[in-house]
Formats: C-alpha cells, structure tokens, sequence
C-alpha cells in the first residue's frame, strides 16, 4: 500500500514539473507573439483615426463602411450573451455599457458578472421588446456604437 503512494507521489511530482516546464517555455513565446499583436493594433488604430475629426472608419460584417467615434463611449449590445460578459471583462468596466439585451441581463444578474461589475446593472434593456429591437427606443440611449448579430443585416 505504501509503495502505491509513493509511486503516485512521483508520478504527480513528474507531471507538475514536465506542465511548469511547458507553461514557462509557452509563456515567453506568447508574451512576444502578444507584443507583437499589440505593436500591430496599434499602429493600425492609429493608422484608422483621424486626429482632425476623431473618428475611425471600420467595416462590418456585412461590408458596410462605418464611420466611428475613435472613442466609444456609449456602447450598446443587442445580441444576446456572452457578448456582454465578454465586452465588460475585456474593457475592466462596465460603464460604457449604456444598453444590452434583457436575456444577457437576466444572465448577468444571475452569475457573478454583476458582483465584479456592479455597474452593469445601469444599462437599459428596454429597447428590446419581445425579442426585437425598437430603433426608436435604441436610438434614445445615443448609442456611439451597437453591437449586433451579424446576420441581422437589417
């Protein structure tokens, strides 16, 4: 019985290092590919802003051109979750958020979201009814950007 343990001990001992020993050689590989990637974003963001207007012209999914605010300060989320969830752990907050979709904010006041964000819980659901936008409604929270499904080219 005894030897048992110790062979188990060994064994979880090996895998330990052999893991330490991937995650620490992965790990500078992904910290330069991510300095990399920010270099990049960077050069293209501000490649993308205009200084003079402030704006940024992007394409979306369904090939439109869009002109922006370089800052979005008015963000809105009409699809449903995780979008919301992921957006606000992305950014660190979740003031920006101004409207979302009454099911990704069921979602959120029924997990953890609203205990790390408390904030979350100001942004407007009301122009969604029964499943479908009011651009009347959406329009009233003067949104600078709203986030869609894509497949709602309308």
């Amino acid at each position: 019985m005894r030897s048992k343990q110790v062979s188990a001990c060994i064994a979880a001992i090996g895998i330990m290092m052999a893991a330490v020993t991937g995650c620490s050689a992965n790990t500078a590989e992904s910290s330069s590919a991510a300095e990399t990637t920010v270099t990049e974003s960077t050069t293209t963001k501000e490649t993308q802003v205009s200084a003079a207007t402030e704006t940024r012209t992007i394409i979306d999914h369904a090939d439109n051109e869009v002109t922006l605010p370089a800052e979005l300060d008015r963000v809105v989320i009409s699809g449903l979750q995780p979008l919301p969830s992921v957006f606000v752990q992305f950014r660190g907050t979740a003031e920006e958020v101004v409207g979302m979709h009454p099911g990704s904010m069921a979602a959120a006041e029924n997990s953890y979201l609203v205990n790390i964000y408390p904030e979350i819980r100001e942004a407007d659901t009301g122009f969604v009814v029964n499943g479908t936008v009011n651009i009347e409604e959406l329009m009233k929270l003067e949104p600078d950007i709203v986030y869609y499904s894509a497949a709602n080219t309308e």
